[in-house]
């Protein structure tokens, strides 16, 4: 009877009678019915009933009473969620205990359990949401691994059809993304260990080269005393102990054998280090070289010193601008990348 009436009423109701009608035929369990007003109007699917849950919330709570064509329908469509990588609804597969219990143990087609799907290259426009293809990869690392946790032991080593296991899975999809990612890395850490290197040789030089001179009298340098002069000291010495440590995190960067596992957190965590050890040492030198320009001529020349001093950090300026996106791309995707897979957190609003 649901079935006949459905075409001849169906045309005449306007949006709050369909959203109620689609949400009454999923509480009295025609879901075949209810599949069909979602296949003819696909915005129910984000459609909200009395108590502000989409039709995912409701059908979540009761997976064991998947009616309609088939609870392998059903599965299925939340396994796409996996390949599509849909961390809202892995959220809420995550909090729902007896939704996950099945979806775990559920294969596709071809003996594909979720992690297998986890293990597959992610689309593009997924991809995109993270600068760089060596955080792209680390994103894939992270949905690997979270996905890797709520999956029964023994479908970690499962083969498909294929004969590959997950892991086997993942690393022939994200082959080329690798090798992208590898790069990125080299030609980034080669770029900042170029300028890391002049800092070093410039503030190493600057430490011999002792702005006033020093006394004929004494052999200490004129303006010792001076608070300038311990300002100079001071920002020479951080200048140059920060940009060698920018130089040794390239270094490693250079010589890491790029293991899939070092994109998870030890290149990104390095990169991080030695770009912003790399913004300390260009301060610092910008700081040691206007403090060292004031001492030289600030008593006939103030007004240059002055000038020179507020130039001095431009490049400071532009450092920022252009890196500091590239920054907290890095240490959001490091360390709170994870947290859309934490419970409880209802990221389906």
């Amino acid at each position: 009877m649901a079935w006949y009436l459905y075409p001849k009423t169906y045309p005449t109701l306007n949006e709050t009678n369909r959203n109620a009608l689609f949400f009454c035929y999923i509480d009295t369990g025609l879901y075949d019915l209810a599949m069909k007003m979602l296949e003819d109007d696909t915005t129910l699917a984000m459609a909200r009933n009395s108590n502000a849950e989409t039709a995912l919330h409701v059908l979540a709570r009761r997976p064991l009473e998947f009616g309609g064509r088939s609870t392998l329908g059903m599965c299925s469509r939340l396994m796409n969620s996996f390949l599509y990588r849909h961390a809202s609804i892995f959220n809420l597969v995550h909090e729902t205990g007896s939704i996950k219990d099945i979806i775990v143990t559920y294969t596709d087609d071809e003996n594909n359990n979720i992690l297998h799907l986890a293990a597959k290259l992610a689309p593009q426009n997924q991809l995109n949401l993270v600068s760089g293809a060596a955080l792209q990869m680390q994103r894939e690392l992270v949905w690997f691994e979270e996905v890797k946790k709520i999956v029964q032991p023994v479908s970690i080593d499962m083969k498909n059809k294929d004969g590959k296991t997950p892991r086997e899975l993942f690393t022939s999809e994200h082959e080329g993304l690798l090798c992208k990612g590898e790069s990125w890395m080299k030609n980034t850490a080669n770029s900042c260990m170029l300028v890391a290197t002049i800092i070093t040789t410039v503030v190493f030089s600057a430490a011999f080269s002792i702005p006033g001179g020093i006394a004929d009298n004494t052999g200490a340098p004129k303006f010792l005393k001076d608070t300038a002069f311990l300002i100079f000291a001071i920002s020479d010495g951080v200048a140059l102990f920060s940009s060698s440590t920018s130089m040794l995190m390239f270094l490693y960067i250079l010589t890491s054998r790029y293991a899939e596992n070092d994109f998870l957190k030890s290149l990104p965590l390095k990169l991080m280090v030695g770009l912003a050890s790399l913004f300390i040492s260009m301060t610092s030198m910008m700081i040691a070289f206007s403090t060292a320009f004031y001492l030289s001529c600030h008593y006939g020349l103030r007004f240059v010193s002055d000038f020179i001093f507020i130039f001095a950090f431009v490049p400071v300026v532009l450092f920022v601008f252009l890196q500091y996106q590239l920054l907290c791309d890095m240490f959001l995707s490091t360390y709170y990348s994870s947290l859309i897979f934490q419970p409880r957190k209802h990221m389906i609003q």
